[in-house]
C-alpha cells in the first residue's frame, strides 16, 4: 500500500518549502529523495513517510550563489501511469514539484526537457492510489508565493 511521502527543503537564501507526493515504499522513497536533490538549488532537510527518513546518504547539489532560483520557483513533473480498471480514465496522473529547480532541467532556450533528469521518477512515485507511473507526460516551470 502506497505512503505519502513529504519532502522538506531550505534554499540559499533560508527559505523552506515542501512538496508531497506518494511513493510504495522506503526504497522508493529514498530514489525520489535523491531524485529531488539532484533537481534542487535547494537542500533536502528532512523526508518523512510514516515516520522520519535517514537521509543522511543523500548528496544534495551546492548551490553557489544566493540568485540561483529560490523555493518560490518550481519545476512541475506530470508522470501518468495505466490504470486499467478504469473505462472512463484509463491513465492517472501526478504531479511532483520541485522547488528552487536547477536550471537544466528546461533549456531557456529551446524548451527542451533534459530527460535523464526527470526519468528517474518513473516508477517511484505513483499515483494517490498506488498505480505505479511509468510516463513522464509534461515538464514545465511553475511560479508560487
Amino acid at each position: 500500500m502506497g505512503q505519502k511521502l513529504t519532502v522538506n527543503v531550505k534554499d540559499v537564501n533560508g527559505l523552506n518549502s515542501k512538496t508531497d507526493f506518494w511513493v510504495n515504499d522506503t526504497v522508493a522513497a529514498l530514489g525520489a529523495v535523491q531524485a529531488i536533490a539532484n533537481l534542487s538549488n535547494a537542500a533536502v532537510i528532512s523526508a518523512y513517510l510514516t515516520h522520519e527518513l535517514d537521509i543522511s546518504g543523500i548528496s544534495n547539489n551546492v548551490a553557489v550563489a544566493a540568485n540561483v532560483e529560490t523555493v518560490a520557483e518550481k519545476a512541475k513533473i506530470r508522470l501518468s501511469g495505466p490504470d486499467e480498471g478504469s473505462a472512463g480514465a484509463t491513465r492517472l496522473t501526478v504531479t511532483v514539484s520541485i522547488p528552487a529547480p536547477v536550471g537544466t532541467i528546461i533549456n531557456a532556450e529551446t524548451g527542451a526537457v533534459n530527460g535523464a533528469l526527470v526519468t528517474p521518477f518513473i516508477g517511484k512515485v505513483t499515483t494517490y492510489n498506488c498505480l505505479t507511473t511509468d510516463t513522464v507526460d509534461k515538464v514545465y516551470y511553475s511560479r508560487s508565493r
